[in-house]
């Protein structure tokens, strides 16, 4: 109970120390670590219920708690990759796929039908009694299993961004706090194996449980150093802030809400969204489309929208739908709109366009 009450109360304080740096300029990145921090902050909830609740929650308690778990890594992981980025990163099937999975494995968990048939050597975890030995086993192999796919997702794509990150000024203190975070979990996995799977006689728990232990507790400090990491984050705290007077990074970083995000295929996309979403003012990008393409906003749009209307020409869309489900896929709000667009673009209609190049 001790350690529960502990996490309580830091998870609590990094988050209210968190808010507090929270603005309309960072909640791109920010919100999603919020996230992160409220569903950790369930788990020892969950756990003071069980013990007002026994009979209702000892069966569901491990899988519950695995589950917000997983969750919780997903939006650490989203945190990451849009501090990194510049720009809030939507979920993405990487991201939602393991959580399907653990949902799957675990209501089949629930019929008593296991992936990993070995019951766990422990009687206890931490304080909570083990009720069903076998079914703790899987559910703990199943979470690592679907956890390692995330983490192995999070350290490619920070590999591959970090370095031309146009947001994220002491990268080599942002990485640090990155790798402990990815580090801690691999221990965890380690320690978690070593203590539950039986992999070693139970003569040498006076080691295994210490160090599990101790590992909970580097997870806890992790946590109470979070708020001094953070204000290497972009637009934290304003004597961090990495002040860009390159254009043409931040319009890169604006391209890349198109080219990775397609956030053209929105039919109600605005200004004003693209200006939430990316942290800069619509002023800011006006410019930057202006002085970057000779375009203005609509055309802008509408030019990726076009673009992505003649990839899908190319894939045969247009052999079984009609010209008008093309410019409804394509993220325009009316037929009149695509067409008019597509003209002025291509100095063709959308028909006429297929026909000529892409029937020859």
């Amino acid at each position: 109970m001790a350690v529960k009450s502990l996490l309580l109360i830091v998870f609590l304080i990094v988050a209210v120390s968190v808010f507090k740096k929270r603005s309309d300029k960072n909640k791109f990145h920010l919100d999603y670590f919020l996230y992160h921090i409220l569903l950790l902050f369930l788990i020892p909830v969950l756990y003071i219920l069980l013990h007002y609740y026994n009979a209702l929650l000892d069966r569901f308690y491990f899988t519950l708690g695995a589950g917000i778990h997983i969750l919780s890594f997903v939006y650490m992981l989203l945190h990451i990759e849009s501090s990194v980025k510049g720009y809030r990163v939507k979920i993405n099937l990487h991201h939602i796929i393991p959580c399907i999975v653990f949902i799957l494995f675990a209501i089949l968990n629930l019929f008593d039908i296991y992936i990993f048939p070995y019951p766990t050597v422990q009687s206890q975890f931490y304080d909570i009694k083990i009720v069903n030995p076998s079914s703790f086993n899987n559910i703990l192999f199943i979470k690592q299993i679907t956890s390692v796919y995330l983490y192995a997702y999070l350290v490619n794509s920070y590999r591959k961004n970090i370095k031309k990150s146009a947001t994220v000024k002491k990268k080599n203190i942002y990485t640090i706090w990155v790798y402990s975070y990815i580090s801690l979990f691999i221990l965890s996995v380690l320690s978690n194996s070593a203590l539950f799977y039986g992999f070693f006689d139970s003569s040498y728990d006076y080691i295994l449980i210490p160090t599990h232990t101790v590992i909970t507790i580097m997870n806890i400090f992790y946590f109470i150093a979070t708020p001094s990491a953070l204000h290497y984050l972009p637009l934290i705290k304003v004597d961090n802030i990495l002040y860009l007077e390159n254009e043409n990074i931040h319009f890169n970083d604006l391209k890349a809400l198109f080219e990775d995000d397609n956030i053209f295929l929105d039919k109600d996309l605005s200004l004003r969204s693209v200006s939430l979403v990316s942290g800069l003012s619509e002023i800011t990008i006006r410019k930057l489309i202006k002085s970057s393409t000779q375009l203005n906003f609509n055309d802008f749009v509408n030019k990726y929208r076009v673009d992505y209307a003649i990839t899908v020409m190319k894939s045969g869309f247009l052999t079984v739908n009609l010209i008008t489900a093309l410019g409804e896929k394509s993220g325009f709000k009316s037929n009149h709109t695509f067409y008019r667009a597509f003209k002025k673009l291509k100095h063709h209609t959308p028909s006429n366009y297929y026909k000529k190049h892409l029937t020859a």
